[in-house]
């Protein structure tokens, strides 16, 4: 099962924890530990996502006409932001971070297509930030929702991650 690695790190972090508790005061302990926090936010909002995730090459569908390509696709992850407009689910001129898998043929192809993409689903102002090509295998991403959203891709030629927490910051 995923899980139990998982579990088995946390309960190896409980048990060091403690032990660094009682070796230290519990201010020198707060500080280790929200700076232990903070690290980890920092990690998991710019981190992953500027990851070189990347899939080899991979038989694809060419565009939407469904018809199956002879040669090999790549996938392809863009850190996006982008202004609502018109979206079924997001306020109009709300501004937010995306990651979107691109299933094309070379990264000049995605970094065109991908803007015009989003347009058809209700995103306008685009922003690239940051693409690259996905360097692990899909199977291999650890988070379900990067893995499906990867997954998708490859069939549909597009997937797109939107980031829950609407961009208020206008220097991000």
């Amino acid at each position: 099962m995923r899980d139990e690695p998982a579990l088995a790190q946390t309960l190896a972090g409980m048990v060091v924890g403690q032990a660094l508790r009682q070796r230290m005061s519990v201010e020198t302990f707060r500080m280790v530990f929200f700076a232990g926090l903070l690290a980890l936010g920092v990690y998991l909002a710019w981190g992953v996502v500027a990851v070189d995730l990347s899939v080899g090459s991979a038989t694809a569908p060419a565009g939407r006409t469904g018809k199956w390509q002879t040669d090999k696709m790549s996938l392809y992850v863009l850190k996006l932001v982008a202004c609502a407009d018109g979206h079924q689910q997001y306020i109009d001129g709300e501004r937010r971070a995306l990651l979107v898998f691109a299933n094309t043929d070379s990264l000049e192809s995605a970094l065109c297509s991908t803007p015009t993409h989003l347009v058809t689903c209700g995103w306008q102002h685009v922003e690239v930030r940051d693409a690259k090509t996905l360097a692990v295998e899909v199977s291999s991403i650890g988070d379900d929702v990067l893995r499906n959203a990867a997954e998708a891709a490859l069939q549909d030629g597009y997937a797109i991650v939107i980031y829950a927490t609407p961009i208020t910051d206008l220097n991000s």
